[in-house]
């Protein structure tokens, strides 16, 4: 299995597709999101009460999640409505997070401190 790899503290954009075993587009009644973070801890948001769960088209969502915790995100898109094939082509997945070489970049040695490498040290 392969997946997208990002750092702590950058948007991550979910998205899911949802349309008929005919392959029509189709907007199910409700939408939802479940997001697994790191810690465990699971969130739901729902388009229409959840303003972070966008429409972006017809049968087509988008979530950006706030990737905080370094390691693996899972999320699932769930379509409420028994009536009719909504999950084709709305999958879950997973992300990864990891800690950035640079997050604390501007703390430490840098431009005007003294402490970075010039040319002239190379």
């Amino acid at each position: 299995m392969t997946f997208n790899s990002y750092d702590v503290g950058d948007p991550v954009e979910v998205s899911a597709t949802f349309d008929l075993s005919n392959g029509d587009k189709i907007d199910p009644p409700i939408v939802k999101v479940k997001i697994k973070d790191p810690s465990g801890a699971e969130f739901i948001n729902t388009y229409g009460t959840d303003v972070a769960v966008e429409r972006t088209g017809e049968g087509e969502y988008r979530f950006i999640v706030p990737a905080e915790l370094s390691k693996f995100y899972a999320y699932d898109w769930i379509a409420e409505d028994s009536s009719d094939d909504h999950r084709a082509g709305a999958e879950g997945g997973l992300f990864y997070v990891k800690q950035s070489m640079f997050v604390n970049a501007a703390a430490g040695a840098g431009a005007g401190s003294g402490g970075g490498i010039d040319g002239g040290e190379l």
